[in-house]
């Protein structure tokens, strides 16, 4: 049985494919994704210093850019780019620093961000596809800029129980799974990333920083 069997029992596709295929239920995880974000958003922001980016991609970044915006909300000089699927980013907010760009992170990337965010992402997906997502970026993005994982830790001890919820969820739902920051450290170093900072925040949230070697 694959990871993702039992949604694709019922559905017979991917809950991406699903979703693109019935707009209510896009707009429903869109909805979910949002109210996310706003909860552990501020414990992030706290956490991790995104001033020192002039310009900083949003990958999967959803059709409300609230990361996005949220971070922005704390650097007046930053300018944003929110890539997703075209028809997730067609209900994007009209926000004059931040580019929309439609397309796929197995295809491509923008290339031109000093930073490339990715709040749960990783998690969604095998360890191929994440390598996959990776080594994208790492072709993409100039050498200069970081990747930043927003992402929640199977070691974060004071949120196991969370966590390991969020796990099997995965595994019942798109096929991905939760993992250690030792874990996502070796999936990063095999796609040519290393790790150069994993911080710690008041949620049950980590920030995870990589650079391309």
């Amino acid at each position: 049985m694959t990871p993702c069997a039992a949604f694709r029992a019922v559905h017979g596709r991917s809950p991406w494919d699903y979703r693109a295929e019935h707009p209510e239920e896009s707009a429903i995880f869109d909805r979910a994704m949002t109210s996310l974000s706003r909860y552990f958003l501020p414990s992030v922001l706290d956490a991790y210093d995104f001033t020192k980016f002039p310009v900083i991609a949003d990958i999967g970044g959803g059709g409300k850019a609230t990361v996005l915006t949220a971070i922005l909300a704390r650097h007046p000089e930053g300018r944003g780019i929110l890539f997703d699927q075209a028809h997730v980013v067609a209900q994007a907010p009209d926000d004059e620093r931040i580019e929309v760009i439609a397309g796929s992170f197995f295809d491509a990337v923008p290339p031109s961000a000093d930073a490339y965010v990715m709040k749960n992402i990783l998690h969604d997906w095998e360890v191929v596809d994440c390598l996959r997502i990776l080594k994208t970026i790492r072709r993409d993005m100039p050498d200069r800029a970081r990747l930043v994982l927003l992402e929640r830790m199977l070691d974060a001890d004071e949120y196991a129980i969370d966590v390991a919820f969020s796990d099997l969820n995965m595994l019942i739902g798109p096929g991905g799974a939760e993992r250690t920051a030792a874990g996502y450290t070796e999936i990063l170093a095999e796609a040519g990333f290393a790790v150069t900072a994993v911080v710690r925040t008041a949620s049950e949230y980590s920030v995870i920083e990589a650079s391309p070697v």
